[in-house]
């Protein structure tokens, strides 16, 4: 258990940023954090979901697995994300594989004490309505991107959301999440073709590639190849 000092880090978490101190204070010593190696399996498909969990650091891919050991990822989530909510308000078994991609910590946010945040704060449930009303409707944006779009629009249309300022004045760049593995298949791509189209950006002097780290050298014309 944290204790009260987690108080602070729930107040960070959008979901429960409409709440007062001292009603987080009391719902701090019903956390629980816990922390996983790279590889480590967090939640397992089918299940039952019994709170949702906060990423404190690190990162997590959900997928689906095949008997045959073939994966499919459907998301990749990091720092200040959230996952389970909609299967704990439903109760129904968790659809996919949660798996950490790299060291990662957690805090485990149980059913009940959400249950009694809205008790005792009801803006709080439309807070997490809107959460996964925007969830919901990225997801039918992503399903757009991978049913109408060629290879090439659906990894330029990635980078640019993945688009951020680096440390550097002036510098833009994207840290791929995970492996590259991991992102051709949240693309529906293969290995191969994803990395076809990032060194084709290249060669073209649209972006510089350094392993995980891809530095946009002509935003515009990112933008024109994914039709922004």
């Amino acid at each position: 258990m944290y204790g009260k000092s987690l108080s602070g880090v729930l107040a960070s978490i959008p979901l429960f940023q409409v709440a007062d101190a001292d009603t987080l204070d009391s719902m701090a010593w019903q956390v629980q954090g816990k922390s996983f190696k790279k590889g480590e399996y967090v939640i397992e498909k089918g299940c039952i979901a019994h709170g949702f969990y906060y990423i404190e650091r690190g990162q997590v891919k959900l997928s689906f697995i095949s008997e045959q050991g073939n994966e499919k990822v459907v998301e990749l989530l990091g720092e200040g994300a959230t996952f389970g909510e909609a299967a704990m308000f439903v109760g129904q078994p968790i659809p996919v594989f949660v798996q950490a991609c790299m060291p990662t910590r957690l805090l485990f946010i149980r059913k009940e004490a959400v249950w009694d945040l809205i008790e005792h704060c009801p803006d709080v449930a439309m807070h997490i309505i809107a959460s996964l009303s925007r969830r919901l409707h990225s997801m039918f944006g992503e399903f757009e991107s991978l049913c109408l779009l060629s290879s090439r629009e659906r990894v330029t249309g990635f980078l640019l959301r993945e688009l951020r300022v680096g440390g550097e004045p002036g510098i833009k760049e994207i840290r791929l999440p995970s492996t590259k593995a991991a992102t051709a298949s949240l693309l529906n791509l293969t290995p191969e073709t994803f990395s076809r189209v990032i060194h084709g950006l290249e060669r073209e002097g649209i972006v510089n590639v350094d392993g995980r780290r891809v530095e946009v050298l002509d935003e515009a014309r990112l933008r024109a190849q994914a039709h922004c």
